[in-house]
């Protein structure tokens, strides 16, 4: 469960800096 929400936000994470970027 803690390692399948930790993947989803570094996913999130990953866009969200890629469209910042």
């Amino acid at each position: 469960m803690r390692d399948g929400y930790c993947a989803q936000r570094c996913l999130t994470n990953v866009a969200f800096l890629d469209m910042v970027r």
